[in-house]
């Protein structure tokens, strides 16, 4: 036994080069640091580029990946690479070692609740519940027989998914090992009762060390309420440390306590939390009574430790970029190369040398320091963390390598080479689980994240690109770079004017999260990408804020947004504290960077697994706040942006249907279109249509727009058109096998709808010159478009962006521009 994790060996599906930032995003003068891991020795030079991205997705039908160099703004370079191991699973241990005192009469006992939840581990053959030192401890092994050091308690077995009292008691005087076991039943029977000789290996030295829960990560179960306990003589047992593990709930520092000892106030024997175990978690006295670990934190002592856990990675920096102060922004990729030679034996005398280039590429999301247009971009950071290496269960092997080697593909080698379902060493999402079946709640960019890379394919079984996320939200950038360079020259010619409807800058969740609307107010017009699905209180109400009292613009270009309600913790996790110095140092500034998300999949909503009862709140949240849908929290997001999720089917898609009553004075979104094309975007690199996969429609009890002081009425200007039988209606909007919450029947309820409204000017604040009315009916509040589609930036590239999808964009954000 160890008293500190063992240093993790290579893991079977590690890829040879793999990188991390610490922040997904910065502004000019913040610093970015790399993070990297290359399976060879230390001589092996990797060579960087910074490019600007343009296009991600690797389809040789549409633009395929287009990049900038932007060596200007970080100039080429190279380090030497090394390896670092991926971690090891979560656990606690103590600050510093504890020395048993020295009284040979004393007896003591060590005593923890368990939950234990896998028995065969593919990882480990013995799963440590705790240790202290190296010579003591407590372990489970494959069969849930209970184990000390190579002393098997043969009476009992644990099952999985039932609470333990487990007591273990070395008694120095008659030199036994005791091991009591009692199942919280209705009866707290006593299912094991052992003693066994023992005799001591090394003195009293075993009883000195760190102490140590889920010992090297290994555990995979509950644990609850350590205490070690002392008896001398006549007199009863004394709590001589514990710790009261639902102390410090969004922290990752749980306070020693003790009965005995007057020289607790150093905290040196506090237990720290490593790699991210889950807490808020219901424990052994939970009943029901309380749902709220804020209300009743004794209910909810249980930290839930995995094999793996572990979302920071805690590599240490290889490179740093401070982003220059004229940088624009915009989104940029850092590719790293690095190349092995083999060689290979012709015959006996002669022998061929093959070089195998390896490739990473780290996105970086550079926010401007001051508004340079009028259009801001919305980067959906917290969705791309928590689908960060999502393993999809539907990937197909076969199909990937066959996309790989298609002429169009292999010719450019940009499709990124690795998927996350073949590499689950890296944590997966939490649309995926753990070993032991359960729902994964965390996820962090502090780790290699595949998905986020250029040329990923998510869906390679798909007719189309089969992207989601960053790669898909590409074809947005693809389109607006692309109208640029057509108004350029009018751009140029038109008495030096500089400003142009689709010059953008970005931001990202992160940004929005802790910086609140301070950080949009100065812009006119905030649009989404494909999927801006999850989102902190702080993130949505940025947004709501600057549409309503900003009067900002929103275009929301995407399906099944603003849907579930996250916690974050910008509290780092701890490093393991006799591993060295945290690499932190001035250039490392990220003070307010979100380092770790929290879902909790609470009541309903389309999801991969669900909650377990009585643990909806998020824990990383000092607030104890609700979790689950944001419909559930009272701010659907029909109130935002006019629609909400209604509907999900395969990855396909379908044209809309324009609106043939659409009112005059809003024909101005489809200029252009003939009037009698009634089809728009049946096309498109996503899923073949602009309304597909998961679809957004309007529902006016929802909105809450019309019962507000806004009194607005919604348009809807096209609706999706054809929808395929596969399409079923999500589950929070249906009551019964035949009915649900809109009314109307199954099919049309099954809709996209594309949609535009206008607000009223909101109240001037004080010491405003506005004399602008709110009442007015023509004031000129917020605009809002919605698509309700996910598919649909999938068809802004077709026939080189020049077709009714990318005409209706361009109308829009011409419109947007130029109004007040």
């Amino acid at each position: 036994m160890v008293d500190h994790p063992a240093t993790p060996k290579a893991r079977k599906d590690e890829v040879f080069l793999a990188a991390y930032t610490n922040k997904l995003s910065g502004r000019p003068g913040d610093t970015i640091q790399f993070h990297v891991s290359c399976q060879s020795n230390s001589n092996t030079p990797i060579h960087t580029r910074l490019v600007r991205s343009i296009c991600a997705d690797p389809n040789p039908k549409g633009p395929g990946i287009l990049e900038e160099d932007a060596s200007q703004w970080f100039p080429p370079t190279q380090f030497q690479g090394r390896h670092q191991p991926i971690p090891c699973g979560s656990f606690a241990a103590t600050k510093e070692s504890i020395s048993l005192p020295q009284d040979e009469s004393s007896v003591v006992s060590i005593d923890i609740w368990v939950y234990p939840t896998l028995l065969q581990s593919t990882l480990v053959d013995r799963q440590y519940i705790w240790t202290w030192g190296k010579d003591f401890g407590l372990s489970m092994n494959q069969n849930g027989k209970l184990q000390f050091g190579s002393l098997v308690f043969e009476s009992y077995a644990l099952s999985i998914r039932k609470w333990y009292q487990i007591c273990l008691v070395r008694n120095r005087s008659d030199r036994t090992i005791q091991l009591k076991v009692i199942m919280d039943d209705r009866d707290g029977r006593i299912v094991c009762n052992e003693i066994h000789p023992y005799s001591e290996t090394n003195n009293d030295n075993n009883f000195a060390g760190r102490f140590s829960l889920a010992t090297q990560g290994t555990w995979n179960g509950r644990l609850e309420h350590p205490r070690i306990l002392l008896k001398n003589g006549q007199h009863g047992d004394d709590v001589w440390i514990e710790w009261e593990t639902w102390q410090n709930m969004a922290g990752w520092v749980i306070p020693a306590q003790s009965q005995v000892m007057d020289d607790m106030d150093d905290n040196r024997f506090d237990l720290v939390l490593h790699h991210q175990p889950t807490r808020g978690m219901t424990g052994h006295l939970w009943d029901g009574t309380e749902h709220c670990w804020k209300h009743e934190p004794s209910h909810y002592g249980a930290i839930y430790f995995h094999e793996d856990d572990g979302y920071d990675f805690e590599w240490e920096p290889d490179l740093k970029w401070k982003i220059p102060d004229n940088t624009p922004s915009g989104i940029y990729v850092l590719h790293l190369t690095t190349t092995t030679t083999t060689t290979t034996a012709i015959d006996e005398e002669s022998a061929s040398e093959d070089t195998v280039v390896h490739r990473e590429s780290l996105p970086i999301f550079v926010c401007a320091k001051k508004p340079s247009a009028k259009l801001c971009v919305l980067v959906s950071t917290f969705t791309y963390v928590m689908y960060g290496n999502h393993g999809r269960s539907d990937f197909d092997e076969q199909a990937f390598d066959r996309i790989r080697q298609e002429d169009g593909y292999k010719s450019s080698a940009t499709v990124y080479p690795h998927n996350a379902f073949q590499h689950p060493s890296y944590r997966q999402s939490t649309y995926n689980f753990h070993s032991d079946g359960s729902g994964i709640h965390y996820a962090s960019h502090r780790r290699p994240l595949f998905t986020t890379r250029p040329g990923y394919i998510s869906l390679p079984h798909t007719s189309c690109s089969g992207l989601r996320h960053f790669q898909a939200d590409s074809h947005l950038i693809a389109f607006l770079h692309f109208q640029q360079q057509q108004q350029q020259q009018q751009r140029h010619s038109n008495d030096g004017a500089t400003s142009c409807p689709f010059d953008y800058d970005i931001i990202t969740d992160h940004e929005l999260h802790s910086e609140g609307v301070s950080c949009l107010q100065d812009y006119e017009t905030l649009m989404t990408g494909t999927h801006p699905e999850y989102h902190t209180l702080g993130s949505l109400s940025a947004i709501n804020d600057f549409r309503d009292k900003c009067n900002g613009n929103i275009i929301y270009l995407g399906g099944n947004g603003f849907y579930w309600r996250i916690g974050a913790s910008e509290v780092p996790t701890p490093p393991w504290l006799s591993s060295g110095q945290d690499h932190k140092d001035d250039d490392d500034d990220d003070s307010n960077s979100v380092h770790l998300l929290e879902i909790r999949r609470a009541e309903d909503g389309v999801r991969t697994w669900a909650c377990e009862p009585g643990e909806y709140y998020h824990a990383l949240e000092e607030k104890c706040t609700y979790g689950g849908l944001w419909r559930r929290n009272g701010r659907p997001p029909q109130k935002l942006v006019g629609i909400g999720f209604s509907s999900q089917g395969p990855f396909q898609g379908m044209p809309f249907q324009r609106n043939l009553s659409l009112d005059p004075s809003l024909h101005w979104i489809l200029e252009g279109i003939p009037t009698d094309q009634t089809i728009l975007g049946d096309f498109g690199l996503s899923g073949g249509g602009a309304a597909g996969f998961e679809l957004d429609r309007v529902d006016r009890g929802l909105d809450g727009l019309e019962a507000s002081r806004f009194s607005v009425p919604i348009t809807i200007v096209a609706q999706s058109h054809g929808q395929e039988p596969d399409f079923i209606l999500v589950p929070e909007e249906v009551l019964t096998t035949y009915s649900n919450t809109s009314g109307l029947t199954e099919a049309e309820a099954k809709r996209a709808d594309m949609i535009y409204f206008r607000l009223k000017r909101s109240v001037p604040s004080v010491g405003s010159s506005s004399t602008q009315s709110p009442d007015d009916d023509d004031a000129g509040g917020s605009q809002v478009f919605s698509v309700g589609s996910i598919t649909f930036c999938g068809s802004l590239p077709h026939n080189r962006f020049e077709n009714e999808i990318a005409t209706i964009l361009c109308n829009v954000l011409t419109r947007f521009a130029s109004t007040d």
